[in-house]
């Protein structure tokens, strides 16, 4: 009895088992066949809670508890992307490239398929916590924005165009300023006010008139936290010795700065000091004697900076009321006629310009926020918001409402910011690459465009600066002369990055840190750190090692370790960072990576710019998601692998000065996505079979930047026969004839190029056919020839035109000089011209935007009329023009002239300047 008993209930034993055992093999079969759905679900509700959080700060920060609910939103939100991005890029790791809801995917739909059912409660429960507190019916039911709207509303190119300088109640303070450096007494000039006031915007108007009146200027950024060693680098690379203190100690250092400097009249600009300067500790540890040669100007907020140095104290005033106004029609009303307000919005214009305190900064910014608006009742909430808040105690507050009139896909860009470290110059192309990576642009073949015009609208707001920087150089191993290149970087002011910062930490989607030793959380709890910054402070392998980095924090989505002393990149730093989208490792001594890399699937851009690695490092291969490799000005590296086509995403490709790169393998095919070919001039083959032929390039459709050289007649006839006809997105192209005949025609065929921006032909016969490239704002000819000369003063768009080595040429038609020429050209060089006689003259509004002539190598030319009717001319050069040298030497004819219409005009003839 007790045995059928026994046996009983051993058998209901096993029943409920089997019976429990098919319930959850039921429930873990329902989560793989409904992962598809569920998939779809969460990505349905991360769009929802990602447009809900873009408002919900404005609205909610006043509530603690809906602050928290919030907190705990973002958390999820920052998991749920994760989880969707690497279901999204999961089938870049299978051979046959099979959706991720088909196909041989069965391991990883059930793992990730218990992922999303744990992220799934979540939100169902903070939902209900929403109800709640009566917030979450944005989450439950709103919807942001689509790609294809935001796509939609940039679906017409857009470039970034430096906002124009405006120099306003600034003229005297210059002409002030430049009086106290002249005089003997005056060895320090400390300019000192409160953030906002244009100091440093003051400081660049004073150098860039009393630069050239001494053996050398310098212009050193100081900021909160600075380093000496930093310092002294940075102040050898601008006295050419950098290579002679490297590896010796700050002292040794000092020494040989100061052995450069004896005896050398030399000024020297401090920006941003907050620290007191003591003699000891910051000037003579530059390296730097004060007196009668060298001159020291300082800015900072704080005039107690200056107390154990003798300085001339200069007080950085509030504009008056009548600049304030001007300055706030200028960014207010820039499109109508005189920058005059419009009648109806005259009295509340004017009362919104005096709620700005007259302070520069918080004038422009509020200004731009309504250029364009014309309705009154925008303009009367601008003026209550800003009652609201007191310009005198809160300036923070004031330009915090600029940043909340930002669209809602902006906001996120702008916050990005704080990852960059204080008077950075941002690389603006870097920071749209780092846009995508993070996210911030949707996916889609014109994300780049959409990414360049977010940058275009913050900066037309004034939230950030675009600059325009020129520099020279040339190619080794060429015999062309690269007398300009110009890229743009921006530029964030203290409060404006004060305000990314505050913004970045109170909604947790980026976090700017220098320090993470010390604030690193002990345990692993990472979902708070999502960037983690640690630039420029001569971090060693050993320190890294030691940092609470160590911890790997597993949510973290960007890493920057650059310009540091790290040798070796211990696998333990990077093992755990699954999800990372951006390491940048440039500026170090590493010649490898950890082979750990290779599990960072996420991965899209990778910077190995500037470091000893001597191959492309192997675990690259496996980043099937990456979008952007750097290895620009690695010295060492010998070629770019075969293996580089499996990257099937990547976009941009940067080896520029990496000098024994100058083949590139025919994997590169393999690349359908790939935009950027960015190198020295490729020396294309034509037998290697494993290296990239002509004939291959014109299978690169998406290709918008290529410069090349051709060393043989096939690759020649094949130019002539327009073989570079189908790349149609070329934006910057560069072609050099290396045979030794000069007269191939350049190829009518390329005039489909209608997006080309930057143009640079040698030896090459040009034609007219140049002129219909009406987007072009570089164009470099050497060596080239014509028949009869293109009509460039017609190209609307130019903006840089550099015509070189033309020994045929005697003269330059008389259209150069005509009114209405050149609308925007800013740079003009003609150089090595042996057989030009004549110039044309140049009438009043001719060359309307000068602001860069250079005359290199004319030697016959003597005569330059008209050069004082260029009124934006900032600076004229001659050199081996000795025919010049009498009417514009100091006090000639020439000389007189131009100086009397336009005084601020540097002139210089070799190394001397005429100011």
């Amino acid at each position: 009895m007790e045995a059928i008993v026994g046996g009983a209930v051993a058998g209901k034993i096993c029943e409920m088992t089997l019976q429990m055992t098919v319930q959850k093999l039921s429930a873990q079969i329902s989560l793989v066949t409904n992962f598809q759905k569920d998939f779809e679900w969460l990505k349905r509700k991360l769009g929802y809670m990602k447009g809900f959080l873009k408002d919900a700060e404005q609205q909610c920060r006043q509530k603690e508890s809906v602050r928290q609910w919030l907190q705990d939103v973002r958390d999820i939100a920052v998991r749920a992307e994760d989880i969707l991005e690497r279901c999204t890029a999961q089938p870049l790791y299978t051979s046959r490239l099979q959706s991720v809801f088909t196909g041989n995917h069965m391991g990883f739909r059930y793992k990730y398929s218990r992922k999303i059912s744990k992220i799934k409660a979540r939100i169902k429960l903070l939902i209900e916590e929403g109800w709640q507190l009566k917030v979450a019916n944005d989450v439950s039911s709103g919807e942001e924005a689509s790609s294809s709207t935001l796509r939609r509303a940039y679906s017409k190119r857009s470039s970034i165009v430096p906002i124009d300088s405006h120099p306003v109640g600034i003229e005297a303070k210059v002409e002030h300023l430049v009086s106290l450096l002249e005089r003997p007494a005056v060895s320090v000039i400390a300019v000192v006010g409160m953030g906002g006031l244009g100091k440093t915007y003051l400081l660049q108007h004073v150098y860039s008139v009393v630069k050239y009146r001494f053996e050398k200027s310098i212009w050193l950024s100081i900021s909160q936290s600075f380093s000496i060693s930093k310092l002294q680098n940075d102040l050898a690379s601008h006295l050419n010795i950098k290579d002679k203190i490297q590896g010796v100690s700050e002292q040794r250092a000092e020494e040989l700065i100061n052995a450069h400097l004896k005896e050398k009249k030399i000024v020297i600009v401090l920006d941003d000091v907050w620290k007191p300067i003591k003699e000891g500790n910051l000037i003579k540890r530059l390296g730097l004697t004060i007196g009668q040669n060298c001159k020291l100007v300082i800015t900072t907020r704080n005039r107690e900076v200056c107390r154990n140095v003798k300085a001339e104290i200069y007080e950085m005033e509030r504009l008056s009321e009548e600049d304030s106004w001007k300055l706030f029609c200028i960014y207010g009303f820039p499109e109508d006629e005189g920058n005059r307000a419009p009648e109806h919005l005259l009295d509340v214009a004017r009362n919104i310009a005096k709620e700005c305190g007259n302070l520069p900064l918080a004038i422009k910014t509020t200004a731009a926020s309504l250029a364009g608006c014309r309705s009154r009742r925008e303009w009367d909430s601008k003026l209550s918001q800003l009652k609201e808040v007191s310009t005198l105690n809160k300036p923070l507050e004031v330009l915090k409402l600029s940043y909340d009139c930002l669209p809602a896909h902006l906001k996120a860009c702008f916050a990005y910011l704080s990852f960059f470290p204080e008077d950075e110059k941002i690389d603006c192309e870097y920071l749209v690459n780092l846009w995508i990576a993070e996210g911030f642009i949707p996916d889609g073949k014109d994300q780049w465009d959409i990414g360049w015009k977010c940058l275009n609208e913050i900066a037309n707001l004034c939230l950030v600066e675009i600059v325009e920087e020129e520099w020279e150089g040339s190619d080794h191993d060429s015999d062309i002369q690269v007398e300009l290149e110009v890229k743009k970087y921006c530029r964030v002011h203290d409060l404006f990055l004060d305000l990314a910062v505050y913004i970045s930490k109170e909604n947790k989607c980026a976090f700017k840190i220098e320090n993470a030793f010390k604030e690193f959380p002990a345990r692993n709890n990472s979902v708070d750190w999502c960037r983690v910054l640690l630039p420029k402070k001569w971090i060693d392998d050993k320190v890294l090692l030691k940092s609470r980095l160590a911890f790997s924090p597993k949510l973290l989505r960007t890493l920057s370790l650059s310009d540091n002393r790290i040798v070796n990149i211990p696998p333990k730093i990077l093992m755990n960072m699954k999800v990372l989208r951006v390491l940048d490792l440039s500026r170090n001594g590493i010649s490898t990576l950890p082979d750990c890399v290779e599990d960072m699937k996420l991965l899209k851009v990778l910077n190995l710019s500037s470091t000893w690695i001597t191959e492309v490092p192997g675990c690259v291969r496996s980043l099937k998601s990456l979008l952007f490799l750097d290895v620009s000005f690695c010295s060492s590296l010998r070629q770019i692998p075969v293996w580089i086509g499996k990257l099937k995403c990547l976009q941009h490709i940067n080896t520029v000065q990496s000098p024994l790169i100058n083949t590139l393998p025919n994997g590169i095919l393999n690349l359908k996505s790939l935009r950027t070919l960015r190198s020295r001039r490729l020396r294309l083959s034509v037998r290697n079979d494993s290296e990239l032929k002509l004939q291959d390039v014109r299978s690169m459709f998406q290709l918008q930047e290529l410069s090349i050289c051709l060393h043989t007649e096939s690759q020649l006839q094949s130019i002539k026969e327009g073989i570079l006809g189908k790349l149609v997105r070329m934006r910057h192209l560069t072609v050099e004839n290396c045979l030794p005949f000069p007269d191939c025609p350049f190829p009518e065929e390329l005039e489909i190029m209608r997006d080309l921006e930057t143009l640079q032909l040698h030896k090459f016969a040009v034609t007219s056919s140049l002129c219909s490239f009406v987007d072009l704002r570089e164009l470099r000819l050497q060596r080239c020839h014509w028949n009869s000369y293109p009509e460039f003063q017609k190209m609307p768009n130019l903006m840089s035109l550099q015509l070189d080595s033309n020994i045929s040429c005697t003269e330059i038609p008389a259209a150069f000089g005509k009114s209405g020429g050149f609308p925007k050209l800013r740079f003009m060089l003609i150089r090595d011209f042996p057989g030009l006689d004549e110039f044309p003259e140049l009438e009043d509004g001719a060359m309307p935007h000068l602001e860069v002539f250079k005359l290199h190598k004319c030697h016959n030319l003597s005569e330059l009329r008209g050069l004082e009717k260029l009124k934006m001319l900032k600076e004229f050069n001659y050199h081996r023009s000795f025919g010049l040298w009498f009417r514009l030497q100091e006090g000639g004819q020439d000389w007189r002239e131009v100086k009397a219409r336009n005084p601020q005009v540097i002139i210089t003839h070799r190394h001397r300047r005429y100011v």
